[in-house]
């Protein structure tokens, strides 16, 4: 998203020498009931080779089958898609989707409408529980949206006419909720003018107004001047966060404060977010996750401030990495860690563990270079149904499984959401391997061991980059056990021997489960770290996200038909100077559980340096035709 809520490094600078800006804490008004919402980049759907998708070192590992484990029918895939992300949300304790659309231009208020109905459609297909709603989250400081607010509120009129009215959309005291995002940036003047045509049309939507920028951001205040006159007019407020510090936890507080009296102050926010990351040519700013300890710090302080409500900002900005959905560096950490927290925000008790087992998260980052410290984070879930103590063990191995280090924690207690950290400060020379290895064992307080395998390995760079500084946060038991494998194959080599993969500019990409069920996985995969396949069956083509020349197409998966080949020709040019390529991929089973598979490194059977001319023939096919 762009838009003034990016800061520079230097505010970054600035934030860290001034310290955090500290307001006293009110209780939550109580005037309206508390929800808890997680906004949706509509324009970045998990259905589509998006751009927004492609590009970013992390991206969506969803479903886009149907209910059946089936392929939708066509004019229903953009239904399932999205229902597979509500349910996955709702099952984890959230209860309310917002729709997150630009409102610039009429073409906008026709998508914004189109997509925020295929949402309601798809909560009822999925018989989500009653209490799970649907909500707008509007951008609109763009384009005729921006210059005319009679334009505004005409539009929100006929979203209101088309949606409103749904017994699946949001509403306070019979009210339509509609979030603004960057409301701060629009005067008291023209928001009036935009009510007026709405109340004229005899709509009354609930107006909660979001207040961006460098300040909240860096502070977690505002001036109060340039808000005048918004206190009696809206119905409530939040800050969206995101790429902020964790000063703008307090922005909840310093609402109350300003608007001390006000309608405007009996619906405040708080919002949640795991960290930033910006690598656009223009904005390169970094907020870092540090494993989970953001994100788990960024509630801790939201909740001393008992905001009206929750947002979480975002569910699936893979460009920005702060999603909340499945996704292949953390499948379901963030929602999963956010459970606990929710329950303590709504009064609940802890969820289960559905074997009755220890449940936790274990984080790293997902490249390193040479020399850097290898940094490992085990973070205990609370569950219900689960006490005691338990011993973890983390070992690192290098590409051929000889060990480089191992380390046993003390008992820990496996009720407290309290994190165990191993600093290996000697690092890996990546002339020695290329990657390292995680392995991990928790050993219970009654003898028994519980081994986890198929974690994903660390890759070992030449250089680093922002996105290098991401992790993997990868919650233990969802993943499979060593009985279940995925290897993935690239001109032939399997990562799990330790041996590259020789290419001439070719490298033909193919899959082995090693599992009952073949048929019922789905397997996604990532060239350096970003978006390669698509989750889905082996038998299924379309799942590609990157065919040079198609552009932004849709993903519509079909069933490959007898003969076809099921292996995949990367001819795109590496994105090193010497030619190599990291690959990796993880797979879903029918119960499940996860495994991923070893990365293989792929290299130039002849150095680059040493070359002189290099043609790559790949096989062409007609439009229609079957792959052979």
């Amino acid at each position: 998203m762009l838009n003034p809520r990016f800061f520079s490094v230097v505010a970054l600078l600035i934030s860290a020498l001034c310290g955090l800006h500290t307001q006293a804490v009110e209780a939550q008004s109580g005037k309206y009931p508390s929800h808890t919402m997680v906004s949706y980049m509509s324009w970045l759907p998990s259905y589509y080779n998006s751009r927004g998708i492609a590009k970013p070192t992390d991206f969506p590992v969803m479903s886009l089958l149907d209910r059946n484990g089936q392929l939708p029918k066509a004019d229903e895939r953009q239904l399932y898609a999205v229902g597979n992300e509500l349910k996955l949300l709702s099952d984890h304790g959230w209860d309310c989707m917002l729709a997150d659309f630009l409102f610039f231009e009429p073409s906008n208020v026709i998508r914004h409408i189109a997509s925020t109905r295929n949402m309601l459609n798809a909560a009822d297909r999925f018989d989500l529980p009653a209490d799970f709603k649907i909500a707008s989250f509007i951008e609109s400081l763009g384009g005729q949206a921006a210059k005319d607010p009679v334009f505004l509120g005409q539009s929100i009129v006929k979203y209101l006419k088309e949606v409103g009215d749904n017994p699946r959309h949001l509403k306070i005291e019979g009210r339509p909720v509609m979030l603004f995002y960057g409301g701060d940036r629009r005067s008291a003047e023209d928001w009036r003018k935009a009510l007026a045509v709405v109340r004229e049309q005899g709509c009354n939507p609930f107006v909660i107004y979001e207040h961006g920028g460098l300040m909240p951001a860096i502070y977690g205040r505002f001036d109060p001047a340039k808000t005048d006159g918004f206190g009696d007019m809206l119905d409530g407020c939040f800050n969206f966060a995101a790429s902020a510090l964790e000063a703008a936890t307090q922005m909840p507080g310093f609402f109350r404060k300003t608007y001390d009296g006000k309608k405007v102050s009996q619906y405040v926010g708080g919002t949640i977010w795991p960290g930033y990351l910006s690598d656009r040519s223009v904005q390169r700013n970094f907020v870092s996750p540090r494993h989970t300890e953001f994100l788990r710090s960024v509630w801790e302080k939201t909740l001393v401030q008992k905001p009206d409500f929750l947002q979480w900002s975002t569910w699936n900005d893979y460009h920005e990495a702060t999603s909340l959905s499945c996704t292949y560096s953390q499948l379901t950490s963030r929602m999963e860690i956010s459970q606990r927290y929710l329950s303590r925000y709504n009064n609940k008790p802890l969820p289960e563990s559905e074997e009755g087992k220890p449940q936790s998260v274990l984080s790293y980052r997902k490249a390193l270079q040479t020399g850097e410290p290898v940094i490992v984070e085990f973070l205990p879930l609370p569950a219900a149904n689960v006490t005691g103590k338990a011993k973890i063990t983390v070992k690192l191995l290098d590409d051929h499984n000889a060990l480089i280090a191992l380390q046993h924690s003390d008992w820990l207690d496996m009720q407290q959401l309290d994190a165990w950290k191993w600093n290996y400060d000697n690092g890996v020379d990546r002339n020695h391997s290329r990657v390292i290895r995680v392995r991990a064992s928790l050993e219970l307080e009654d003898g028994s061991k519980i081994d986890y395998a198929n974690l994903p390995d660390i890759a070992m760079v030449r250089g680093t980059n922002y996105s290098d500084q991401l992790y993997y946060n990868v919650p233990l038991h969802r993943l499979a056990d060593n009985s279940r494998s995925l290897h993935m194959l690239v001109n032939g080599q399997d990562g799990a021997t330790g041996q590259p993969a020789l290419h001439e500019g070719v490298r033909v990409i193919d899959y082995r489960v090693i599992a009952v069920d073949v048929d019922k996985t789905q397997v996604s995969a990532m060239r350096n770290g970003q978006l390669l396949r698509f989750l889905a069956p082996l038998d299924c083509d379309n799942a590609y996200s990157v065919n040079p020349n198609e552009g932004e197409r849709p993903i519509a998966l079909r069933k490959r038909s007898v003969g076809e080949v099921s292996s995949y020709c990367d001819w795109r040019k590496p994105k090193t100077r010497e030619g190599e390529d990291y690959y990796a991929a993880v797979v879903q089973f029918a119960d499940g559980k996860w495994a991923y598979s070893s990365t293989v490194w792929s290299v130039p059977s002849t150095s680059y340096d040493q070359t002189s001319v290099l043609w790559s023939f790949v096989p062409q096919h007609k439009k229609g035709e079957p792959r052979t």
